[in-house]
C-alpha cells in the first residue's frame, strides 16, 4: 500500500504508536466478528490524519488526498487477496 501512495505522491507511513489502544481494539475486534460470522469478508484498519483546518501542529492531509489515498488502499488489498497465499510475495 505504501509504495501505490508514494508512487501517486501521497505522503503516508506506517505508524505504530497512534493511539494504539483503540486502533488496535477496533482492529481486532472487527477481525473476531468477521472470523466468528464466516461470511468470507474481509476487514482491515486505516488510520488518516487530521484535515489541514483541524489542526496546526499535527499531520494533515487534504480530504480529497485521503479518499484518493483510501482507494488506493482498498484496491491493493483487494489484489492482494485475490492472489492465493502460496503465491504472496512478502517484503522484509
Amino acid at each position: 500500500i505504501l509504495r501505490e501512495l508514494w508512487q501517486e505522491d501521497i505522503p503516508a507511513e506506517v505508524s505504530l504508536s497512534a493511539d494504539t489502544y483503540t486502533c488496535n481494539h477496533t482492529f481486532y475486534s472487527l477481525m473476531h466478528e468477521l472470523a466468528m460470522n464466516n461470511t468470507g469478508a474481509i476487514g482491515g484498519f486505516v488510520h488518516v490524519p487530521y484535515l489541514p483546518e483541524q489542526t496546526e501542529d499535527w499531520p494533515s492531509l487534504p480530504l480529497a488526498m485521503m479518499v484518493d489515498a483510501l482507494a488506493i488502499a482498498v484496491q491493493v488489498s483487494l489484489a492482494e487477496v485475490a492472489v492465493p497465499a502460496s503465491q504472496r510475495q512478502t517484503e522484509a
